[in-house]
């Protein structure tokens, strides 16, 4: 899909052969909507069967996240309209960063504006930020100077007049992202405002975004940006969601609270969109939730609360949370009596 693009109701796909169909579906039934503690959130309008397709979400931006970029089979095309496992490994010519690949020359060539934003940024900072901060805080700033390259392709393309559409998309979408500014501890502020000055205020990156635009741009990264797992996240069979190969924020997928008992599964497809299946049947007018993490793994309910604490800053009240949870009783019956 091309930046900025119009959300097309075009139905997800098995197989994607044709580039030109990475595009944004929702389903007629999905909704948003404002609740006043959680904000906005996904809801069905009419009943979704078990195993329907809700979403399939573009990202705005994605980067590959994997230990070998030279012998890993998990990469996607750095082109923002095709985003397939490459096979045929089309280098950058000025070799920047070994992740950054695509899977033909002309995907390369497709991609010649916004990777040429992030070239010269990952050419000069990309070896001392890994050296100096570590691989984690690389892939944060490197996935804030994919959104900023392609916001700059956006700005400069050309729109064309379109019916309103239901669910945000582009540069509108990614601003009306949550940041949770005020959830965040100060220190992480400190350290995420740091790091901006330090690595993002440089002239190797054209751009007018302020340093403080982009904190605000971290603290929207770091809320509601999703891993890319090879198996689907939320299930509760037992089953864990693999290796993790990319993250990418979807601004419409970012919609969907979370639930530690959910009614809809994620799992990206093979052009890197972000699919929301049923997994139960929902009724009209049910929310739709999604696992922020694989349940195969935080199973008991203290190591999920936790969880979510020190990942998201909230806790979960889940239906299931609320059961298993002990009550008050309990907990003091657990205590020794002096």
């Amino acid at each position: 899909m091309a930046v900025g693009a119009v959300t097309a109701i075009l139905k997800p796909r098995a197989t994607v052969k044709d580039g030109s169909l990475n595009q944004p579906w929702v389903h007629p039934h999905v909704s948003q909507s404002q609740d006043p503690v959680k904000g906005r959130q996904l809801h069905v309008t009419a009943p979704i069967a078990t195993g329907e397709i809700l979403m399939a979400d573009t990202p705005y931006a994605v980067i590959p996240v994997v230990d070998d970029p030279i012998s890993s089979t998990e990469i996607l095309c750095s082109n923002s309209t095709c985003h397939r496992k490459v096979s045929n490994r089309v280098t950058c010519p000025n070799h920047c960063v070994p992740e950054v690949l695509w899977c033909s020359d002309i995907c390369r060539e497709a991609d010649r504006a916004r990777h040429g934003f992030e070239c010269a940024w990952l050419k000069t900072k990309g070896a001392v930020l890994r050296s100096n901060e570590g691989e984690y805080y690389f892939g944060v700033l490197w996935l804030i100077v994919r959104v900023l390259a392609a916001r700059s392709v956006e700005s400069k393309s050309v729109r064309i007049g379109r019916e309103k559409e239901r669910f945000s998309s582009g540069w509108t979408a990614m601003k009306e992202l949550c940041d949770n500014r005020g959830l965040w501890p100060e220190a992480e502020l400190v350290q995420w405002r740091m790091l901006v000055e330090k690595y993002l205020c440089d002239q190797s990156l054209q751009t007018s975004f302020s340093a403080e635009e982009m904190l605000t741009l971290i603290c929207q990264q770091e809320s509601n940006s999703f891993g890319l797992y090879p198996r689907a996240t939320g299930l509760s069979d037992g089953i864990d969601r693999g290796e993790q190969y990319a993250a990418a924020i979807y601004p419409r997928s970012s919609i969907a609270n979370h639930s530690c008992c959910p009614n809809i599964t994620h799992k990206p497809d093979e052009q890197g969109r972000m699919v929301f299946t049923a997994s139960k049947d929902i009724a009209a007018g049910e929310e739709c939730c999604i696992s922020y993490f694989d349940l195969s793994k935080c199973v008991d309910v203290s190591m999920r609360q936790k969880n979510l604490k020190e990942l998201f800053s909230f806790g979960c009240q889940c239906q299931r949370c609320v059961a298993e949870l002990p009550s008050e009783e309990e907990i003091w019956g657990a205590l020794p009596f002096c």
